[in-house]
């Protein structure tokens, strides 16, 4: 009931010119795949990648897919954007002599809630990241030449590496965290120096959606340490040579929130070995790209 309820919601036209009617498709097309999620997801990939579909048919699914996993994981849109602003914020702190530092006050905790998504997170990622490059079906099912890497769909592929980010972050201790950061950084890897300046934003905000899941889940780091250190040093070769000043500005915020956690490392006796960034700090090719960097 619910998947058929789901395809109809998707194919609806809007004949009456009702006031918010797409708002309104959506809300209802999350709703129903929050109820059902496991059958509904395998229904939003297929009409994401099926046959004649237009772009914005396409994000729309997405964009369902990222709704749900909101609701599930109780991750709101308000919570994102204060971690944006708080990303940010790391650049805009004022250093005053050599050890005090002054910058935005902390943020009050919000209680935590159960992440129902977190069960499920392997099955929405995996879904549609096992799609990543391949050609949209045709009416007839065969595979067509035209994929998400073929020119003119770049915007589809941004709004797919930006819901792949944000699943990983609404999965936070999920076990299949790892797998999903792991199989991110490859796609990271393969996208990292395309020509649209707003694709390699996209994978800079994975690579920090990814940063994120590692110190939520220590045990991320364990899977993916051969292959970050390698995003690692673009994020440093884009901090000062992307010729998108946002790419600067989002890979110099990255670069900045390593750094910091490696500050409070250095000084507090309290942190376990075990810490992420302690791995980080002491993995010889990290510290060789800031050698490097401080070159620069």
């Amino acid at each position: 009931m619910a998947t058929a309820m789901l395809r109809a919601i998707l194919h609806l036209e809007d004949k009456y010119a009702l006031t918010d009617f797409k708002k309104s498709c959506y809300n209802a097309a999350v709703k129903i795949t929050v109820t059902s999620p496991s059958r509904c997801v395998r229904v939003l990939t297929d009409e994401t990648f099926g046959p004649e579909r237009s772009v914005g048919d396409r994000i729309a699914s997405l964009s369902i897919v990222k709704g749900a996993a909101r609701v599930l994981s109780s991750f709101s849109r308000d919570t994102e954007q204060d971690d944006k602003k708080n990303a940010k914020q790391q650049q805009d702190i004022v250093r005053v002599g050599k050890s005090r530092r002054w910058g935005s006050g902390r943020r009050e905790k919000v209680p935590s809630q159960a992440n129902r998504f977190a069960p499920l997170a392997g099955n929405f990622f995996f879904s549609l990241s096992s799609q990543y490059g391949r050609p949209f079906r045709t009416p007839r099912g065969i595979f067509s030449n035209v994929s998400m890497l073929t020119s003119g769909f770049e915007a589809f592929l941004i709004r797919y590496i930006e819901t792949l980010g944000l699943l990983i972050r609404c999965a936070r201790l999920s076990p299949a965290t790892p797998k999903m950061c792991s199989t991110m950084i490859r796609i990271a890897l393969a996208l990292r120096y395309h020509k649209n300046a707003d694709v390699r934003l996209a994978v800079l905000h994975s690579i920090f959606c990814i940063i994120e899941a590692c110190d939520v889940n220590k045990s991320v780091f364990d899977v993916i340490e051969s292959d970050i250190v390698e995003l690692l040093v673009w994020i440093d070769l884009c901090s000062n040579g992307d010729s998108n000043i946002k790419c600067r500005e989002e890979a110099k915020a990255i670069r900045e929130i390593l750094r910091n956690c490696n500050s409070r490392l250095s000084t507090s006796a309290k942190v376990s070995d075990e810490t992420l960034f302690a791995k980080i700090k002491s993995f010889s090719s990290y510290q060789k790209m800031n050698t490097t960097s401080s070159l620069l």
